[in-house]
């Protein structure tokens, strides 16, 4: 377990978590009210919680009963919850836990795990609850650690195998609301099992409105940032192809020769590939 501690502590690191939790914070208080006139949720836990900023919010709205669950490399000083409401947990492995609750939350996480592990992970997320706030990361986000990023298709297949329906009512109302994260508006679905369906007329209504051919979406933010970072790449291209051999500049003549829109668009090009980063 050190050893797996160490890794991932690498890898999340305080400035990872420092820019999650400012992006979190803002997303959250925009979209917790959302879900909890919708839901009325009386408990609540965060798979892969992090610092546990969400959780956070949703205390403020008045749920008493949270949970966060995430790796053990979480530091407890920096949690925004309780130490007595965080549980460290491996997420690679199955999750074991003596009861449910209301609301199952699990934000840009499932992107973090290995393919081999999605079904034990949604199997995870649904042995906690019946009702599931669920985004994750689509192919080419970008972002620290992802090794799993797939359409919204993909996580609805998974979820549909264990008897959950998609219920797509956040994205619309979040969209164009710059305080949220561009990869909340463009990911975030609810999960509920269709059973348990029945008793909510407002996501009944909900369900109803979703429309299933329309889960694959890229937000026009996301959009714009992917095409700036192909942009810059190519002007580092045309400016190699067609300057003497960089290797042979030391750096100070190097930063002379090279034209400011290009040093300009990879420095932005690097920001933009770590701001693309999500939990």
């Amino acid at each position: 377990m050190t050893n797996d501690v160490t890794d991932q502590s690498n890898k999340y690191t305080k400035e990872f978590f420092d820019f999650l939790s400012n992006s979190s914070l803002s997303s959250a208080k925009v979209i917790a009210p959302i879900i909890v006139e919708l839901l009325h949720p009386k408990s609540v836990v965060d798979v892969g919680c992090g610092q546990g900023v969400w959780l956070s919010v949703l205390k403020s709205l008045g749920i008493e009963e949270v949970l966060g669950i995430d790796g053990d490399y979480i530091q407890r000083d920096k949690l925004e919850i309780g130490e007595n409401e965080f549980r460290a947990s491996d997420l690679n492995q199955p999750l074991h836990l003596d009861r449910t609750f209301d609301l199952v939350i699990s934000l840009e996480v499932a992107e973090h795990l290995p393919e081999e592990i999605a079904d034990i992970f949604i199997r995870n997320l649904t042995n906690l609850g019946k009702v599931v706030l669920f985004s994750a990361a689509i192919p080419f986000q970008g972002g620290v650690n992802h090794v799993n990023e797939q359409w919204p298709d993909y996580w609805i297949k998974k979820f549909d195998g264990l008897d959950y329906v998609p219920i797509d009512c956040i994205r619309e109302k979040v969209w164009k609301d710059s305080r949220v994260a561009s990869w909340y508006a463009q990911n975030m679905i609810i999960f509920i099992e269709k059973a348990y369906l029945a008793k909510n007329r407002k996501l009944v209504i909900e369900r109803q409105k979703t429309v299933s051919h329309f889960s694959n979406l890229v937000h026009p933010e996301n959009y714009i940032q992917k095409c700036q970072e192909i942009s810059n790449l190519k002007k580092a291209v045309e400016w190699y192809e067609h300057h003497p051999d960089p290797q042979k500049l030391a750096l100070r003549d190097f930063l002379k020769a090279a034209p400011t829109v290009f040093l300009n668009g990879f420095r932005r090009t690097l920001d933009s590939l770590f701001d693309s980063s999500s939990s």
